[in-house]
C-alpha cells in the first residue's frame, strides 16, 4: 500500500514537469507549425518554430525560421507574391534593407526578414499582434 501512495505523487510531478508555462487564454501551437496563410518558401528547410495563439486562433504569436540554398531576391519575391494571395496586405519594409517586409491581416502582422548567408539564406517569419 505504501508503494501505491508513493508512486502516484511521483507520476503527477513527472507529468507536470514536462509542460511549458501557458498564460491564461493562450493555446500552445504544435512544433514546426506551418500555417496555410503563411506558406513556406520552396526548397528551404524548416529550422525552428515557437509560439502561441489566443483561444479563437485569430491572433498568433509565432516565429518560424527557415534556411537553405536560395537567392534572397527569389525568397523575397515569393513572400511578396504569395502572402497577398492569402489575404495579407503589404505594409512596406520593416527596418532597413529590401529583404525585411511587413504584412498585415485583421489584428495580425507578419514580418519577414530574409538574410543572405555564405551558403544561401536564413529567413525569419514572425506573426504577432498588429502594432
Amino acid at each position: 500500500m505504501k508503494q501505491a501512495i508513493f508512486v502516484i505523487p511521483v507520476l503527477v510531478l513527472a507529468a507536470c514537469g514536462n509542460k511549458a508555462p501557458i498564460q491564461k487564454g493562450d493555446a500552445p501551437l504544435r512544433e514546426k507549425e506551418v500555417f496555410q496563410d503563411v506558406p513556406a518558401p520552396p526548397n528551404l528547410t524548416y529550422d525552428a518554430g515557437i509560439g502561441r495563439s489566443n483561444p479563437s486562433g485569430s491572433i498568433r504569436s509565432y516565429t518560424q525560421d527557415y534556411s537553405g540554398r536560395a537567392r534572397p531576391e527569389d525568397v523575397t519575391k515569393f513572400f511578396r507574391d504569395t502572402l497577398p494571395q492569402h489575404g495579407w496586405t503589404a505594409a512596406g519594409e520593416e527596418g532597413s534593407g529590401p529583404w525585411k517586409m511587413k504584412f498585415t491581416k485583421r489584428e495580425e502582422q507578419c514580418v519577414v526578414d530574409v538574410a543572405s548567408t555564405s551558403d544561401g539564406v536564413k529567413v525569419k517569419v514572425k506573426l504577432d499582434y498588429k502594432q
